[in-house]
């Protein structure tokens, strides 16, 4: 059973509303940094909340499984779904069990004590030595970790993100995993620059690279050949949409260049992509090919590999395209190791997609540099020590039972490595936080077209006039937007706003609801449910046009107007 002192702490955060960061400092104060523990290592427990295909940490799992178990380690997975059809495929002999969810923890039900006992039964039946978090910034990762002390089992943290990424949220991040990290046995990071830095602060951490494989004995063939862009389509860290203006200049020197577009994204960012295509007029020369798990498929005929990421912890995308030996035209990714060398690679300015077009003219116009690059790509991956990650997690797990009770501050940072963490941190406030905003802005533009769009229709095909409900800070902006566009509306609804040719909701009742199509323009989470459900009493489901659908309350485009 979980201990009732963590219960506890989670109900003061919870309940009392004090800040985790407190807390964590509270706790770090007054408790002993290692448990006196020295067993040996027999299994390894791995935590992640899926293990769906598609993602850069699920994918690092499928890998790191059976190293695992070449090491001799019995291997359980814990996960926060049951098994899917498009999971990563799992040896057999490992176990995996399911818990609830962070977000029903945190949102629905506020209480740890379930997901707790959950954790502390997989733990004792198993016999799990120690778990190892690939999520290194979930809300509960503090609570999972007390548990795992409490039941005298070792805590590892993979930290897969670039050490500086929180500051396009302006979380408080700093602060808060400095002591969390510390709490932890082990904090596995993906370069050198970031061991240094956490190491700095105190806390036990050690690079370790990502595992790499490749199929060794592909065979190129005669197939088109086409520029590739891997990666996951998100706003905030890839760029993806900086490959509209890029490809126009390639275009105007070679029109009948591809680009191949590879990766997993949110709908709305798979959208937004193949309508700059369309309205770009590059149709026949960009095209989105979703995700696979073929390297074949992806790299087998590339002759340049195209990354436009405004950071990276350990790219397996930049590996794998230097396996196959294909030139990379890549922006400035300050602390990523394999671009140190500056073999295979060309760098550009951050977001400077012109300097990056022109390098990409350069390598298609040039053989000698296109040679020239491709065997530096391979010698450089030829470089890479394949048994240095197997040996690196059979020393992490031999000497966990060795580890000091206490760490002791690191003697310091080299001046270069120190140049490296300050440039690191800069480029990516610079250009996660300032440039994100021109981004933000584009994906307004394309969800107001895109809703708009889909209201004219609407209204033409049934003959419906426009009410919007309710009539907050949301319905304002969306009366504003559609007055600009010469759609007027008919009724406005709101129970809290009645008068001044507002009405409430009931009525509704002494009206033909069928006449109108109903705007809803409410994204705030805590009211969602009551608001439509108010709604749905008087009018029915094909009247509603919802502008802030369930899945989209978090980060919602109308966000982008405040």
């Amino acid at each position: 059973m979980i201990d009732n002192e963590i219960l506890q702490m989670f109900r003061r955060y919870s309940e009392e509303g004090l800040r985790e960061e407190d807390i964590l400092r509270e706790y770090y104060n007054c408790a002993k940094l290692r448990k006196a523990g020295k067993k040996e290592i027999h299994t390894i427990g791995i935590y992640y909340a899926t293990i769906q295909q598609g993602g850069g940490v699920r994918r690092v799992i499928s890998l790191l499984v059976p190293l695992y178990l070449k090491l001799g380690y019995r291997v359980v997975l814990i996960t926060e779904e049951e098994p899917t059809d498009v999971d990563y495929m799992l040896p057999a002999e490992v176990k995996r069990y399911s818990i609830v969810s962070t977000s029903d923890v945190v949102g629905k039900k506020a209480d740890y004590e379930e997901r707790g006992n959950q954790l502390a039964s997989i733990f004792t039946k198993e016999n799990i030595d120690v778990i190892c978090s690939h999520d290194s910034c979930y809300p509960l990762l503090f609570y999972d970790l007390l548990l795992a002390r409490s039941l005298d089992v070792y805590f590892i943290i993979i930290n897969h993100q670039v050490y500086t990424q929180e500051l396009v949220r302006f979380e408080n991040y700093y602060v808060r995993y400095r002591y969390l990290f510390m709490l932890a046995d082990k904090l596995i990071v993906l370069s050198s620059y970031e061991e240094q830095y956490w190491k700095a602060l105190g806390v036990n951490a050690e690079y370790i690279a990502n595992p790499i494989t490749y199929e060794k004995n592909w065979v190129k063939k005669d197939n088109e050949e086409y520029i590739v862009w891997v990666g996951r389509l998100d706003i905030d860290t890839k760029n993806f949409l900086d490959v509209i203006p890029i490809m126009e200049e390639v275009h105007k020197r070679f029109p009948k260049v591809k680009l191949r577009v590879y990766g997993e994204g949110s709908q709305v960012n798979i959208d937004c992509l193949q309508t700059r295509i369309l309205e770009s007029g590059l149709a026949e020369n960009i095209e989105y090919c979703g995700q696979t798990k073929d390297l074949n498929q992806i790299y087998g005929q590339a002759r340049i590999h195209l990354v436009t990421s405004a950071s990276e912890t350990f790219p397996m995308g930049i590996y794998e395209g230097k396996m196959y030996g294909i030139p990379l035209i890549t922006y400035e990714l300050p602390s990523v190791e394999i671009l140190e060398n500056r073999k295979g690679v060309m760098i550009v300015p951050q977001r400077n997609t012109k300097r990056a077009a022109e390098a990409v003219i350069a390598v298609l116009s040039n053989p000698e540099l296109e040679r020239r690059l491709q065997k530096e790509a391979k010698e450089s991956a030829d470089c890479m020590d394949a048994g240095l990650v197997e040996r690196k997690w059979q020393a992490i797990f031999q000497n966990l039972p060795h580890i000091p009770k206490e760490i002791s501050q690191h003697e310091g940072i080299s001046e270069e490595s120190f140049r490296i963490i300050l440039e690191t941190i800069f480029a990516h406030y610079h250009n996660c936080i300032i440039k994100h905003r021109e981004l933000q802005k584009m994906c307004k533009e394309y969800w107001e077209k895109s809703w708009l769009n889909e209201i004219k229709y609407r209204m033409l095909k049934d003959n419906l006039q426009i009410a919007i409900y309710p009539y907050g800070k949301i319905g304002k902006m969306v009366k504003r937007i559609l007055n600009e566009n010469d759609i007027w509306e008919s009724l406005i609804v709101d129970n809290y706003k009645e008068g001044e040719g507002i009405v409430g909701l009931k009525e509704l009742e002494e009206m033909d609801t069928t006449k109108y199509l109903f705007l809803v323009c409410s994204s705030t989470g805590t009211v969602y449910i009551d608001i439509r459900e108010q709604l749905a009493r008087y009018v029915c489901p094909e009247n509603i046009y919802d502008l802030c659908p369930a899945e989209m309350v978090v980060n919602h485009p109308f966000s982008y107007y405040e």
